[in-house]
This record gives structure tokens, C-alpha cells and sequence, in this order.
């Protein structure tokens, strides 16, 4: 993935965080909490894929 993908994962998570928020606060909880839960689960897949793709892509040590 080249830097522009970076910025685009970026700002669609802190899009998301930002969208629940305020959502929460303009008092619409349901939609809130569920914004949020989408911000945690892009959080948690996007980790997972970054650490198994590292442990993919690392280098063997033969004995």
C-alpha cells in the first residue's frame, strides 16, 4: 500500500469516530453506538490484517 492508501484508511476511521460522536451528542444514540461499533470493528480488522500480514511477509530463519 502506497502513502495515499495510508491517509484514506486515516480518515476514514477518524471519519467514523467523529460521525458517532457527534451523532451521539445530537441525540441520536442508537445511530451513535453504531457508529462507534463500525469505528471499533474498521479499528480491529485493520490491525489484524497489518499484523498477520506482517508475520506473512517475515523473513524465515532456517537453523
Amino acid at each position: 500500500m502506497n502513502a495515499e492508501g495510508a491517509e484514506v484508511i486515516t480518515l476514514t476511521v477518524g471519519s467514523l469516530g467523529v460521525r458517532g460522536l457527534t451523532t451521539l451528542v445530537g441525540g441520536h444514540p442508537i445511530q451513535g453506538f453504531r457508529d462507534l461499533l463500525d469505528l471499533v470493528t474498521l479499528v480491529t480488522v485493520i490491525a489484524t490484517g497489518m499484523l498477520l500480514g506482517t508475520a506473512a511477509t517475515m523473513p524465515r530463519v532456517r537453523r
